[in-house]
């Protein structure tokens, strides 16, 4: 027979202070914010991005990977800097490999 869960059954409770998640280091719990329907552990997390935003954010989404930064890794990636860009036209075709600074193709508008 296996001794009772001291937690209250389930999953046992995920300790993810300190912890790293990509960019966001967690400081610790956070209250659910009020416009939001999710149920589960809210985590405070600071990006180590230039502008070390701290934000809340649910546990669930740190654990699966799902959440990796404050939005920065987006916002850089939507910016191209220094990156390439591989995406799609609008007509549906390939797009070139184009360094930062690149023009884009007239059919992406």
């Amino acid at each position: 027979m296996k001794p009772p869960r001291k937690h209250g059954g389930g999953h046992p409770p995920r300790l993810f202070t300190g912890r790293e998640f990509g960019r966001l280091t967690v400081l610790g719990e956070a209250a659910k914010p009020l416009n939001c329907s999710r149920t589960g552990k809210w985590w405070t997390c600071r990006c180590s991005c230039a502008e070390g935003t701290v934000r809340p954010i649910y546990g669930d989404a740190l654990a699966s990977g799902g959440t990796k930064s404050c939005g920065c890794i987006r916002r850089e990636k939507a910016s191209g800097l220094g990156r390439r860009w591989l995406g799609r036209t609008r007509d549906g075709r390939r797009g070139a490999a184009l360094a930062g600074g690149a023009e884009v193709p007239a059919t992406l508008f």
